[in-house]
């Protein structure tokens, strides 16, 4: 009996490492995306259109290094990202309008249009609050920022 516990507790751990590993959970802070919850597999690090991912956001004065967004992917490598006043379209496709200034006032510099290059994506959400690839602070994301597909959970 004793023997059984002690394999049943190594299988058990090891398993728990090795979902530890590939998975976790990741909870939205703020009200950029409807959903609170999510499931990250660590393994997908090849974003889709329409796809929820995870990425490690740039340096910016209003998260701490390391910090994780989620995001919509809406733009990938060469797709066309053209600006229209403050809206931005992806293929000639509305992806939503990017504020003047953050909400202290200080001004938002947008992201340059142009051709996504390879090995980057354009990501965003619905919300008009959201930091993301509007904004130049945050811009296209390499791949050597992704974390995983983001599947919503809650």
């Amino acid at each position: 009996m004793i023997l059984w516990a002690i394999v049943a507790t190594a299988v058990l751990s090891n398993l728990g490492v090795a979902i530890g590993n590939r998975y976790q959970l990741a909870l939205n802070e703020t009200d950029s995306l409807p959903n609170w919850a999510f499931f990250i597999d660590k393994s997908n690090k090849t974003p889709v259109r329409d796809q929820f991912f995870e990425f490690v956001a740039p340096p910016n004065p209003y998260y701490p290094d390391g910090f994780r967004f989620t995001k919509h992917v809406v733009g990938v490598p060469g797709d066309v990202v053209t600006v229209k006043g403050r809206e931005f379209f992806i293929n000639g496709r509305s992806i939503g309008m990017a504020k003047p200034a953050d909400k202290a006032g200080h001004p938002a510099a947008m992201s340059q249009p142009g051709t996504i290059p390879p090995g980057h994506y354009f990501m965003v959400t619905p919300s008009t609050d959201s930091l993301d690839s509007r904004y130049a602070m945050i811009g296209l994301i390499n791949t050597s920022r992704l974390v995983g597909r983001a599947y919503p959970v809650m």
